[in-house]
């Protein structure tokens, strides 16, 4: 006998199926016209048949009565459901429009377009009025792969006034017509360029359209090491020299400055107005680092990792004859409240009264704990230190003769501070227990992962 499903959410169609050629075939088909045409003698042997197909009909009935009643429940249950989501959502769809677009403008502003957009999935009121936010259409990323398409010129438009976010892909532009520029409208805030392209002639129809970018504060420049359109050969011609840094700071309300994978040259006076410095996986030469303390009046973040420059150590930054010395220079950042490095760059990190929050990544263990041990008077506002212990340990255990030391320092710089009772240690997850041990219960040790 053919078997059903029993499942609450799936009817066998095929045993309905068969119970369709069951009734059409066997009684229609073969019992009934026995029971006509043949002889008496064989009239007993087609009743057996029948009562016995009967007993099958009978039992796809009975399930059929088991399914019928499980679809019952299964509605009732989805309706409950219903009924109480229903409920749930009453008081929210009570709000009046003017409310929603301020939360959903408050959303759009304050996270992902990903966080918008769930809120679409609601109800068509709420798509409507989310879709309505021109932050959203704001946030998204606008990458310029072919100019400036009619679906990109659709979403700049529905952005209104909002400042724009314009990425350049790796893509050779060749389609790209830069004067389309001004049709931004004056709203282009942050441009990120990831493209093997060459870089010249964007930048210099930026420089061209000054006028119309006014609110261009965010350059974000990560170039790869090869070019891919060049055979794999490696990139030399993305090297950020003198005349192209002066191209960036003839904007007017630059702040943010982020290289990433590139070579770099900085001329003097250039970073008075720049707040946020991230040089990441960069070449660099030892006047930048000198040139960046010398004019970073205005830093509150510096980001210095992944540098690959054999000829830079810590002894380049001790003064010679004639030289300012470390404490002087420092004193030009009087704003730096963050701050990620390398070891090379700690000596001019000593005097910084503003910074909170110092990481120090791949940095020797020793510099490290006399880095900590000179913070202990001279960084009264720091309230989160970030420790990679160096990829030489094989193993917590071998890092005891460093986290001694260094365990001690912090212990004294809470003891010389008040204000560090709500220091924060961040480490690796196989230091952590080394830290517990030794620093006060006072201080939060957290874990992290590199």
């Amino acid at each position: 006998m053919a078997t059903i499903d029993n499942g609450p959410f799936v009817l066998a169609q095929a045993s309905i199926a068969s119970l369709g050629d069951l009734l059409g075939t066997l009684i229609v088909g073969d019992v009934i016209p026995a029971l006509l045409l043949h002889p008496p003698s064989r009239r007993a042997h087609h009743r057996s048949m029948l009562h016995r197909n009967l007993e099958v009909i009978d039992a796809y009935c009975e399930q059929m009565e088991v399914l019928t009643a499980q679809l019952v429940g299964l509605k009732a249950s989805l309706r409950q459901q219903r009924t109480m989501c229903a409920s749930a959502l009453a008081p929210m769809s009570a709000l009046p429009n003017e409310l929603l677009r301020e939360i959903f403008a408050l959303v759009a502003a304050s996270t992902s377009t990903q966080g918008v957009c769930t809120l679409t999935w609601v109800c068509g009121r709420w798509r409507s009025i989310a879709l309505a936010q021109s932050k959203l259409w704001a946030r998204l990323r606008m990458r310029v792969c072919d100019g400036l398409t009619r679906p990109l010129m659709t979403a700049i438009d529905r952005a209104a006034n909002q400042p724009l976010q314009l990425e350049v892909p790796n893509h050779s532009l060749s389609s790209w017509d830069y004067p389309e520029l001004p049709t931004l409208g004056g709203r282009l805030e942050t441009l990120t360029w990831l493209s093997s392209a060459d870089i010249d002639p964007f930048f210099e129809a930026l420089a061209e359209e000054l006028p119309s970018l006014p609110a261009l504060h965010s350059i974000k420049i990560h170039t790869p090491d090869v070019c891919e359109t060049c055979g794999g050969r490696a990139v030399d011609r993305f090297a950020i020299d003198e005349h192209r840094f002066l191209k960036f700071m003839a904007f007017p309300s630059l702040r943010n400055l982020e290289i990433v994978q590139t070579r770099v040259n900085i001329p003097t006076k250039l970073f008075h107005r720049i707040e946020r410095l991230v040089l990441a996986s960069v070449r660099f030469t030892l006047l930048a680092f000198r040139f960046i303390f010398q004019q970073g009046r205005s830093l509150r973040h510096l980001v210095l990792s992944g540098m690959n420059d054999d000829h830079i150590t810590s002894a380049s930054f001790q003064p010679t004859e004639g030289q300012v010395t470390a404490e002087d220079q420092m004193q030009t950042l009087p704003c730096l409240e963050k701050v990620e490095l390398l070891w090379m760059a700690q000596p001019f990190l000593e005097n910084c009264p503003m910074i909170e929050e110092i990481s120090l990544q791949w940095v020797p263990d020793q510099l490290a704990v006399a880095f900590v041990t000179a913070l202990a008077t001279r960084a009264p506002n720091l309230k989160r230190l970030e420790y990679q212990a160096h990829q030489s340990h094989p193993n917590a255990h071998d890092l005891n003769f460093v986290l001694d030391p260094l365990a001690q320092s912090v212990q004294t710089r809470v003891e010389a501070v008040p204000a560090w009772a709500v220091f924060e240690v961040a480490t690796q997850e196989n230091v952590v227990p080394i830290f517990r041990q030794r620093l006060p219960l006072s201080i939060s040790v957290v874990g992290l992962y590199w």
